[in-house]
C-alpha cells in the first residue's frame, strides 16, 4: 500500500513538473484515499480491534478486516513426584550458529519455584544449546543438593540424544561425572505419555547399567522401587 501510493504521488509530481497537469490538493488527497481503498481491499492481514486502528480506518474510509478467533487449546503441568525436583529447560539462538542463552527453572513436587538459571553460552547451534541446558541444569541441581531429577525439554533432538546415549563428544565426560551422584533422574518432552526413558549410570564397570524402568532402579546389591507420577 505504501509503495502504491509512494509511486501514484512521484507520477503525479512528474505530471505536474513535465506535462504542466494542474491537479489541485482535494484531487490529490481523493486518489491517494483511492488508492489506498483498492489495495486494503487485496490485504491478507488482520486488525487488532484496538482504538488506533479503528481510528486510522475510520479517517481512511477503509472497511474493517476483523481478526481471527483464538484458538483455545487446553494444557496440562504435571507436577513432579514427592522428593523429585523438575527442570524445565529451554535454550535459544539467535542464529545457527549465532550467539546462545539457556533458561533453567526448578520446581518441587509442591509447585514452588526452587530457583532459576540464566546464562550465555556463547556462539553455539540450537541443538547445542538445548543439550547444553540440560547438562547445565542438572549439574546446578547436583550442586544444590538435589539428586532426584526429573528433566523437561522442548527439544526432541536433545532428548533422543540422552536417550539413545549419543550425546555430542564435548559433553560425554562432564554427563558422566554427573550421573555418578545421581540417585534418579528421567527425562521428557511436555506432553511426552511415556513416563520414564532408559538413563545409563557409567560406573566402575561400563557394561553395567542401571535402567530407570517402570519405576525401578536396578543395581548389583539392591532392586529399589520408586514412585511413579500418576
Amino acid at each position: 500500500m505504501v509503495f502504491s501510493v509512494s509511486r501514484w504521488l512521484w507520477n503525479a509530481r512528474n505530471k505536474i513538473r513535465f506535462d504542466e497537469t494542474k491537479l489541485s490538493i482535494r484531487e490529490i488527497q481523493n486518489r491517494v484515499l483511492r488508492e489506498i481503498a483498492n489495495n486494503a481491499k487485496l490485504s491478507k492481514h488482520d486488525m487488532y480491534n484496538t482504538a488506533s486502528d479503528l481510528q486510522i480506518i475510520k479517517a481512511l474510509s477503509v472497511e474493517c478486516k476483523m481478526s481471527k478467533a483464538p484458538v483455545v487449546k487446553s494444557c496440562m503441568w504435571i507436577l513432579p513426584n514427592v522428593n523429585e525436583i523438575k527442570l524445565c529447560c529451554d535454550g535459544s539462538a539467535l542464529g545457527n550458529p549465532c550467539p546462545s542463552g539457556i533458561e533453567i527453572v526448578y520446581r518441587d513436587w509442591e509447585g514452588r519455584v526452587l530457583g532459576t538459571l540464566c546464562k550465555s553460552v556463547g556462539t553455539t547451534t540450537n541443538y547445542l544449546t538445548e543439550v547444553n541446558a540440560i547438562i547445565d541444569g542438572v549439574e546446578k541441581a547436583i550442586y544444590r543438593g538435589w539428586n532426584n531429577l526429573w528433566v523437561v525439554s522442548d527439544s526432541s533432538a536433545a532428548i533422543n540424544a540422552f536417550v539413545t546415549h549419543k550425546i555430542p563428544w564435548k559433553f560425554r565426560t562432564k554427563w558422566t561425572q554427573i550421573l555418578n551422584s545421581m540417585q534418579s533422574i528421567r527425562l521428557a518432552q511436555p506432553g511426552d505419555k511415556q513416563t520414564f526413558r532408559q538413563i545409563p549410570w557409567l560406573k566402575e564397570d561400563p557394561a553395567k547399567t542401571y535402567l530407570l524402568r517402570n519405576g525401578l532402579r536396578e543395581d548389583r546389591y539392591s532392586l529399589q522401587g520408586l514412585k511413579t507420577p500418576t
